[in-house]
């Protein structure tokens, strides 16, 4: 199934969360009753009777070809200034740009009044990118409210210990304005 944010079926190419139900799904999280009634949707097929599926977290969408499309995870999606932003989304769209190796979008702030995206940018080896330039790519390729209003380069990005960009440290980086 895919839910919208009301947790009823999204309407055709609507983006909502994955949720899946199968004979070897999870019961719950141990001691953890409230999260595994978030994670659940509970579908009544008859009375007394139940589907139970899981919802993943995934953003899908199903296309005209009935394929499932992955948008990214709604963990990383947040509201801001009124807009929902999808983080991933920015990423990719600054993926795009040819110069561009990796790249992690975050928010900065605590408050939402005054929160704002930041993206930290490792260009390809011996390339330097324009600032001015990669702003104007920003402006053509994201609406207004999506463009980072902070944008760093590093030359490269710090790691968990499982290989994946740390957004959390570098978050942690901007925050004292180390970078």
């Amino acid at each position: 199934k895919i839910l919208d944010e009301n947790n009823n079926d999204a309407l055709e190419n609507e983006t909502g969360q994955l949720a899946v139900r199968s004979a070897t799904m999870m019961q719950g999280y141990w001691n953890n009753k409230s999260l595994t009634e978030q994670s659940f949707h509970k579908v009544t097929i008859a009375d007394g009777y139940e589907h139970i599926y899981y919802k993943t977290g995934d953003l899908v969408k199903l296309n005209n070809n009935g394929e499932l499309l992955f948008l990214g995870r709604n963990d990383r999606q947040i509201k801001l200034r009124g807009y929902r932003v999808e983080l991933d989304e920015i990423e990719l769209t600054l993926l795009k740009h040819n110069d561009i190796e990796e790249v992690a979008v975050l928010v900065l702030g605590k408050d939402e009044e005054v929160q704002e995206l930041a993206a930290v940018i490792k260009p390809l080896k011996g390339v330097s990118i324009n600032l001015t330039y990669l702003r104007e790519f920003c402006k053509i390729q994201l609406p207004s409210y999506a463009i980072p209003k902070t944008i760093e380069f590093m030359k490269d990005l710090p790691r968990t210990s499982s290989g994946k960009i740390s957004r959390k440290e570098i978050g942690k980086l901007l925050e004292e304005h180390q970078l």
